[in-house]
């Protein structure tokens, strides 16, 4: 009795330390790639989950620590050989974020750690929104809003992984309201001038809306029509805006289309521009390295300047070979495999968006896709317990009958 009181505070303080992680992560105090104070309370966390006396391994992970045992090989490899502790460092950003996957799946089956989440991740936006409208956030130099962040894309990835996380929780516990949420989400968004993310947005704004149509009542079908054909020339307008910013004609009214505009005249063609970019020269110039994987770092082998490849699944496989690729795409479909019709298009968004950043050494882009395997676990579960419940309404009203009519035969 003692050892299970102590177990379940255990659990209550874990818990408590993985919701202030969430709190605090987007405070970014230092530099971008070293300790944080929320990634402490993370940490905390997990080893209070470990300290429970017994280490449970769900089978839906396995593959993932396949994966990172690629990671630590391959990263080790290039360590040895090149001598630069970039490699080793590489590695501890998929170790942190193994340790959030572990962590995180123990908790998720607690549907009231879902609704306190849920609250952590509403006050977060609220936060972003309050100090942009009070000026209390950061600038970058070309004056792009990063809040606390220390980059408008770490910032851009933040607002949407938080705003895919409510959606799907919302979904899970029958919240209302997450509309609220997506307008401040996409606002935040729009100030950081980040245009994968902004695409994002669109993406699941979109989905969304006309996935809804299947399950709109058959009187309201018709005005529903009608307002996706508006929504469908609503965004023809948007392209043409896009069209016209590429030929120049609404340059410097716009300043977000004046980006897009900067982003396609990098180069003389679509494919160049979006090589410069995102930084895809190592890519480019060895293709070999997708086989076997170049190390996650030095990317100055491959490139004619230092930097790296935006995080997208493209440089994920450049960096650790195809086999682990594999054993990562396996774990994602594991986990998605069944997922609930009605959050697909918050998926669609977050891997249409992954072309062209993943950003995949921050934990909320993983653990995305852990919650996506409850949502499918509950999704059987609910079916289960309903039609349960009909059979035993059935055999009930059954005996009722019976009853009655033994009762009129006397």
């Amino acid at each position: 009795m003692e050892i299970s009181k102590r177990l379940a505070k255990q659990d209550s303080v874990a818990k408590f330390f993985f919701l202030l992680f969430w709190l605090l992560k987007p405070f970014y105090i230092r530099a971008s790639g070293t300790i944080q104070i929320g990634d402490i309370c993370l940490v905390i966390a997990v080893a209070l989950i470990l300290l429970r006396g017994y280490i449970r391994i769900n089978l839906i992970d396995v593959k993932f620590y396949i994966f990172f045992g690629f990671v630590l090989l391959v990263n080790l490899i290039y360590f040895i050989k090149l001598d630069d502790f970039i490699f080793l460092k590489s590695t501890l950003f998929f170790l942190f974020n193994l340790l959030a996957i572990y962590g995180f799946r123990e908790l998720i089956n607690d549907d009231y750690f879902l609704y306190k989440l849920d609250k952590v991740l509403k006050l977060n936006l609220l936060i972003q929104l309050f100090l942009y409208l009070l000026d209390l956030g950061r600038l970058q130099s070309e004056g792009r809003y990063m809040g606390t962040y220390n980059d408008p894309n770490q910032l851009g990835f933040a607002i949407l992984t938080t705003y895919c996380l409510i959606y799907c929780i919302n979904r899970k516990l029958n919240i209302k309201g997450k509309w609220i949420f997506f307008i401040i989400a996409s606002f935040m968004i729009y100030v950081t001038s980040s245009m994968g993310m902004l695409l994002g947005m669109l993406i699941l704004f979109v989905c969304e809306q006309y996935f809804r149509i299947s399950v709109v009542k058959k009187e309201y079908k018709l005005v529903y029509t009608f307002y996706l054909m508006f929504l469908t020339i609503g965004l023809l307008l948007i392209a043409s805006m896009g069209i016209l910013a590429i030929s120049g004609n609404l340059k410097g009214n716009f300043y977000i289309f004046d980006r897009l505009l900067y982003k396609l005249d990098k180069g003389d063609t679509f494919l160049e521009s979006f090589i410069i970019d995102r930084f895809l020269y190592p890519i480019v110039n060895a293709p070999k390295y997708l086989l076997l994987g170049s190390g996650e770092g030095l990317m100055i082998r491959f490139a004619p300047k230092e930097g790296e490849p935006h995080s997208t699944w493209l440089s994920i496989c450049f960096y650790y070979g195809i086999i682990p690729f594999l054993f990562l795409l396996s774990w994602v479909k594991d986990n998605l495999r069944k997922i609930d019709y009605y959050v697909i298009p918050v998926y669609a968004c977050v891997f249409i968006e992954a072309l062209t950043l993943i950003n995949h050494r921050q934990p909320s882009f993983w653990l995305l896709i852990v919650l996506g395997s409850v949502l499918t676990r509950k999704k059987r579960e609910d079916n289960f317990i309903s039609n349960n419940y009909e059979k035993q309404n059935l055999v009930i009203k059954n005996e009722r009958n019976k009853i009655q009519h033994n009762n009129s035969n006397i």
